[in-house]
């Protein structure tokens, strides 16, 4: 984004297999403030409930939902 910023891209992968809300812990935690926060859910076919979604997001972490098991996440910050 900005160089001056030092801004810091994560992601990674859930690795259940079940619906429901799990706490992902960030590799590297922010130093100043985390923006924004991401999570998809991996499918072998359509979609049916449609609520991933994250929440409580803060420096070191963030709690993630997938309406099937498991997704991928990122989140991004300073």
């Amino acid at each position: 984004l900005y160089p001056h910023c030092s801004s810091i891209r994560q992601w990674g992968r859930r690795t259940d297999t079940s619906y429901g809300n799990r706490k992902v812990t960030f590799p590297i935690a922010f130093t100043k403030q985390a923006f924004i926060g991401h999570v998809n859910t991996i499918r072998n076919g359509d979609g049916s409930n449609g609520t991933n979604n994250i929440y409580n997001l803060n420096l070191t972490s963030m709690e993630t939902v997938c309406d099937a098991g498991g997704g991928y996440w990122s989140a991004l910050g300073i």
